[in-house]
């Protein structure tokens, strides 16, 4: 039973040893085909920009769907989604000149949008900080007055008085606080503002990969495999056939 397994693996050795240059030559064949077909199915030229938007406020700025409606379909771009706070422009064409000026376009239209975005937020905090730092120099102008009054009059002053007069150094003390409150909050949003500050990370074109080198060891891997494959089948059926002629016989 050894020397049937031993002579049926040595037959196909010898066989497939026959076949050598069939096993080398479709091979090669179908990997030189595959890598002509890649060449010859070379897509042309991609062209990409990536931004980081930070944190624009608004959803047409930062949402991929409404960056699609807005400006995607409206210059020919495909927006893919990306990490948080990231948006990726593509663009693709056979000719490079027309892929670079679609995506310089409509990036350019998308970047001035999400600049005058992040300007105006800038400006508006901006103001509204100077606006309650002006209010509080005034109140704390106001606040020492009161103090120094209240410090000047003591006890011999009427007690009606002297008790409206705390009562006003109370509230000019909770409104300074409150507004130092939010004058520092202010500062913090100005100094992540400017930290944070959209721009445009990266900005290619290249020339679509046709994956040749992938293409070209696929097909020889698996029209290797497909022959070896025939190759078994044929000689088994062969094997067979002669088995059974010797049977008739």
């Amino acid at each position: 039973m050894n020397t049937e397994k031993r002579d049926y693996f040595y037959e196909y050795i010898l066989y497939f040893w026959k076949k050598k240059w069939l096993i080398i030559g479709i091979p090669v064949i179908v990997a030189i085909l595959a890598f002509a077909a890649s060449q010859l199915l070379a897509k042309g030229y991609e062209g990409t920009a990536t931004y980081y938007a930070a944190s624009p406020k608004v959803n047409y700025l930062d949402d991929p769907e409404l960056i699609q409606a807005e400006y995607g379909d409206k210059y020919g771009m495909k927006v893919e989604p990306t990490e948080s706070k990231k948006v990726k422009f593509t663009v693709e064409g056979k000719d490079r000149k027309t892929v670079q000026d679609v995506l310089t376009k409509g990036t350019n239209a998308y970047e001035k949008a999400l600049m005058d975005n992040y300007n105006s937020r800038l400006e508006s905090t901006q103001k509204y900080k100077d606006i309650y730092e002006k209010r509080l120099a005034t109140i704390e102008k106001t606040f020492q007055i009161q103090n120094d009054l209240q410090a000047n009059k003591g006890l011999s002053w009427q007690e009606e008085n002297a008790s409206k007069l705390a009562e006003g150094v109370s509230i000019n003390n909770d409104t300074v606080t409150n507004l130092q409150d939010t004058v520092k909050g202010m500062e913090t949003d100005l100094f992540f503002f400017k930290k944070d500050k959209p721009r445009l990370m990266s900005k290619e074109i290249t020339k679509q990969s046709n994956h040749a080198k992938a293409n070209t060891i696929i097909g020889f891997v698996f029209a290797l495999f497909l022959t070896l494959l025939g190759l078994m089948l044929s000689k088994y059926i062969g094997d067979a056939r002669a088995r059974e002629e010797r049977r008739h016989d």
